[in-house]
Formats: C-alpha cells, structure tokens, sequence
C-alpha cells in the first residue's frame, strides 16, 4: 500500500501507472527475508522498471 500511496495521485489519474510501480515494489519485497530488510529503495523499483 505504501508504495501505491506514494505515488497516486488525489485525483487517481495515474492509477495505472501507481500500480505498475507498486507491483515492481511488491515483487522486490517478497524476494527477500525481513519486515525492514524487504522494503526496497526507490532507486531499486526503479532499476526493475528499466528491465
């Protein structure tokens, strides 16, 4: 949910866009083990987007 919110906007013109970045999130988060350790780093979702 955090990485939606962050970046939808109030108007939810870019829903589409707000959940395909969500979803690169979600998918670096459960490749890993930990609460804290699996939150990746905007540099890192955006690394995922250009592959």
């Amino acid at each position: 949910m955090g990485a939606l919110s962050s970046q939808l906007k109030p108007d939810m013109s870019n829903i589409k866009e707000a959940l395909i970045f969500a979803q690169r999130a979600s998918s670096i988060t459960v490749q890993r083990m930990g609460a804290l350790p699996s939150i990746p780093t905007l540099a890192e979702i955006e690394a995922a987007s250009q592959n």
